[in-house]
């Protein structure tokens, strides 16, 4: 069985103008589209992809220290249902996302093919090593021959960052789930940054 690539394909980066611990040095325009698809490696012509157009999703149970737990989920739900085809239009989306509840002990594992999103609460640059300007981080793992995708997990920095839920409005320095969320879904679907 061929090994599965971990990459860490992009992050929010906070106000301080700090680095992106991401990376999207594969990432390549398609014309006359206004999104950027990751492709395995730098020119390499394969696109990243989900075999299934369904894809499920474990939210981690304790949430954020910032809210409620049963908050930050709906805000998680809420924000995959913003990408699926009932939201955009059936016409230019055919992914679905089912939640399949929530994971006690979520953990960043790019081979266990359960697609984790979480708070990471301390050990945000000790422990995971990521960059601590970084507000959220999505780590996709596939295969480089043919892009599938076969895992994705999504952190947020809860370390050195404050989430809420907007509705409407500015938040002033605290991170509204409800805008950092859909980001990070586009890179679990596979896009990046321009």
């Amino acid at each position: 069985m061929i090994a599965p690539v971990v990459m860490i394909l992009a992050g929010i980066v906070g106000a301080d103008g700090g680095t992106d611990a991401g990376t999207d040095a594969g990432a390549s325009a398609v014309a006359g589209y206004d999104y950027l698809r990751t492709q395995t490696g730098v020119d390499s012509g394969v696109y990243l992809a989900w075999a299934t157009r369904n894809i499920g999703y474990k939210i981690g149970a304790n949430g954020s220290d910032d809210m409620a737990p049963a908050s930050a989920q709906q805000a998680i739900r809420d924000s995959f249902a913003s990408w699926s085809k009932e939201r955009i239009s059936a016409c230019t989306s055919e992914l679905t996302f089912t939640d399949l509840g929530t994971n006690p002990s979520p953990v960043l594992n790019g081979t266990d093919r359960v697609n984790n999103i979480f708070w990471v609460e301390s050990g945000w640059t000790s422990n995971a090593g990521h960059s601590a300007s970084a507000i959220a981080l999505t780590t996709n793992s596939f295969y480089a021959s043919s892009g599938e995708i076969i895992d994705s997990d999504m952190e947020f920095n809860g370390q050195y960052f404050t989430f809420t839920i907007v509705d409407g409005g500015c938040s002033g320095v605290k991170q509204d789930v409800l805008n950092t969320a859909p980001h990070e879904i586009g890179h679990v679907i596979g896009l990046a940054h321009p």
